[in-house]
């Protein structure tokens, strides 16, 4: 992995910590597991008590982790799937669906949100709305005021949020797809929390979507230390590291997350 300092907003830690929460209390959440054209799927419900048990917010939770040498068709029809369970659980039953590509398309490991927005208008799919707010560092508003402002007068079916997350394990980076209905809080991962974009907010079914596409120093070497149990120095500047040939990497996952979008029902 490469490293670049970036100070643009990125968003929510990602869903492998939760994962290893829910492990770590196996009775009160169970992690639902299992196999699919060449993906490991993981599957988890939050509720409020087990939430502040693990500090996350109450929702269903999913991981689409494809394999090394699964290919992007294929993990977008499992992502597809596993997406139109979500939002059926959320309370969409079909109609109008807005997709907000959050992030910052001046910064590669940030585009990921407006990429896929790209892909999808470059479909053409009817019943598809998407708008990019940028980040406040670009605009000078924060995107949760605008967002929130055109979901209240568009009035969509559903909300889409897609968005960059910065991974706790170098595996997870660019490989696994993860969506929730607990939405999500941009910034969180970088330590610079914005208010969180949810169904409870924005008054309509939402689900967020992101792949880790970055992982802090941090991260990276406190895995190292409890690989070799030794202790961690604590870390200063936050440095985000990135791996080689990101520009590539942020274009697959957004074909695969545009294509498993255009396969919900409308």
């Amino acid at each position: 992995m490469s490293h670049c300092h970036i100070t643009a907003t990125l968003t929510l830690k990602d869903s492998e910590m939760l994962l290893e929460a829910a492990e770590s209390c196996a009775d009160a959440l169970p992690v639902r597991r299992k196999r699919s054209r060449g993906c490991r799927i993981s599957r988890v419900t939050v509720d409020a008590c087990s939430g502040k048990l693990i500090g996350r917010e109450a929702g269903y939770y999913v991981t689409v982790e494809a394999g090394e040498n699964t290919a992007s068709d294929d993990v977008a029809a499992v992502l597809g799937l596993e997406l139109a369970s979500a939002v059926k659980g959320a309370g969409y039953g079909g109609g109008s669906i807005l997709v907000v590509g959050l992030g910052n398309r001046q910064l590669t490991a940030d585009s990921l949100g407006v990429l896929t927005v790209r892909r999808l208008e470059a479909m053409g799919k009817k019943g598809i709305m998407t708008f990019c707010p940028s980040v406040e560092g670009v605009t000078g508003y924060p995107s949760h005021i605008a967002v929130a402002a055109l979901c209240k007068e568009l009035k969509p079916a559903l909300t889409l949020l897609v968005d960059t997350l910065t991974g706790s394990k170098p595996s997870a980076v660019g490989h696994s797809y993860q969506a929730t209905t607990a939405g999500i809080r941009g910034g969180s991962g970088v330590g610079n929390s914005q208010p969180r974009l949810s169904s409870s907010e924005l008054k309509m079914p939402t689900l967020a979507i992101g792949v880790p596409l970055v992982m802090t120093a941090h991260s990276l070497s406190s895995d190292m230390c409890k690989a070799t149990k030794k202790p961690c120095s604590p870390m200063g500047e936050l440095t985000l590291l990135a791996p080689a040939k990101l520009d590539l990497l942020v274009e697959e996952c957004a074909h695969v997350i545009a294509c498993a979008i255009t396969a919900l029902p409308r």
